[in-house]
């Protein structure tokens, strides 16, 4: 992977990265998830961008919007090379990745504004946008041009015109229908996210085999079901220690068993222990 441009502070990180056609089929997109807003901005190539379990179409000029917390990976689609002998396109793209604590006040709205696609079923779900008349990549690109000093302010200006953009005057793209199981699989996770709940309570709840609900789930999501549920255990845990300003706060929701074991995940999934984390967080309150 090239990376053609790139800025990055505590909040933000954007990056304008390009994969080589030919390099493609060695590239490995495992399914990840952020504690942070992204918006995916596809250049060049084809693929589909699967998020929790709704897959989108991505083509030159789509972008999707995905909020903190939702499990999501690329396909991208591997082409053969022309008669002639050319490559296939490349798969190009923008991302940018940020916290909604760059926005102030109302404008932080922004990102609430979002809801449930229709036919999500999960309450999950990115949002697909054509830009049709260039604006969003050329918003993006206008960072890069900018003098470093402003990027930062750069960066928060264009995407509180993307954001109320999308909000008032676009009709997102309609994802195609996902897997009817890994829906109803990610449905009783997210209801549960909270409780002690054993593979074998899922498996009784949707009566099927738990290692062929694990190996369907693995082969939508690219992630194993209970991988899926403790990451997401930890960003609800994340935000619910925010909220009331408290790491216990955060633990006590958290549907760990032990705190030991609750340390051990947030330092490995966040890259930070929570009282760490939490005074980071208000860092950026002051």
């Amino acid at each position: 992977m090239d990376i053609i441009n790139s800025y990055r502070d505590a909040d933000i990180y954007l990056h304008h990265s390009r994969t080589a056609a030919g390099a493609l089929p060695s590239l490995t997109f495992d399914a990840h998830i952020h504690d942070r807003y992204e918006l995916y901005y596809f250049l060049s190539g084809t693929g589909t961008m699967i998020v929790e379990n709704m897959p989108y179409r991505m083509e030159p000029g789509v972008f999707l919007l995905l909020r903190p917390g939702e499990t999501h990976f690329i396909q991208p689609t591997v082409l053969p090379e022309t008669d002639a002998g050319t490559e296939a396109p490349a798969y190009e793209r923008m991302a940018l990745i940020f916290r909604r604590e760059i926005f102030d006040g109302a404008l932080a709205a922004l990102c609430d504004g979002f809801r449930m696609p229709s036919g999500a079923g999960t309450g999950n779900g990115a949002y697909a946008f054509r830009d049709e008349d260039g604006y969003v990549r050329m918003s993006l690109e206008m960072v890069f041009s900018a003098e470093p000093v402003q990027r930062r302010q750069t960066v928060i200006c264009a995407l509180a015109a993307i954001l109320s953009r999308c909000l008032i005057g676009q009709r997102p793209i309609e994802a195609a229908c996902g897997d009817s199981l890994v829906s109803d699989i990610l449905t009783y996770v997210n209801a549960h996210l909270n409780d002690d709940w054993r593979m074998e309570d899922l498996a009784a709840q949707l009566s099927f085999d738990r290692s062929y609900l694990n190996r369907r789930f693995r082969a939508v999501m690219g992630t194993g079901i209970r991988s899926y549920a403790i990451r997401k255990r930890l960003l609800a845990a994340q935000q619910n220690m925010y909220l009331q300003d408290s790491v216990t706060a955060g633990y006590a929701t958290g549907g760990f068993g032990d705190y030991s074991t609750y340390f051990r995940q947030y330092r490995k999934f966040f890259g930070t222990s929570p009282s760490d984390d939490l005074n980071r967080y208000r860092e950026t309150k002051k």
